[in-house]
């Protein structure tokens, strides 16, 4: 258990820019040592889950456990969905496929079709990428 909780305690350490302040740091590396009796003895449990009764005591002494609700930010959650790096890619080759559908002297067709399929396929992506930003935030404030 401590090799699991350090593994994943390095990962947290290094995936952010900021350091890591937990408000009961010192407290849980000092449980993370016990064995399961020790850990139901102190966090005052008879055995793993609870009863309705123990809940309602947590609930007041510790408070709801719910998520914050934001505002989702139409604006931002479009730019993110049709400008990610992907999308980037996608443009820079529909551009450059138009560029030479329009400045060289082949009557080949080629060039204008690869443009729009691209081009469709930068809609299509930000489209449901916006869509599921979309949806995930309508189900997480439900």
């Amino acid at each position: 258990m401590k090799i699991f909780l350090n593994k994943i305690y390095f990962k947290l350490q290094f995936s952010f820019k900021k350091p890591l302040v937990y408000t009961n740091g010192d407290y849980i590396k000092q449980i993370a040592h016990f064995n399961q009796k020790q850990l139901l003895k102190n966090l005052d449990l008879h055995n793993f889950g609870l009863k309705t009764d123990q809940i309602e005591i947590r609930r007041k002494k510790y408070g709801i456990n719910t998520l914050k609700n934001t505002k989702f930010n139409w604006i931002l959650e479009f730019l993110k969905a049709y400008f990610g790096p992907f999308n980037i890619i996608l443009a820079i080759i529909t551009i450059y496929n138009l560029f030479s559908y329009f400045t060289t002297n082949d009557t080949s067709i080629y060039s204008l079709v690869a443009a729009i399929i691209v081009g469709t396929m930068i809609l299509l992506s930000g489209t449901l990428i916006y869509i599921q930003s979309i949806r995930a935030f309508l189900l997480l404030n439900i």
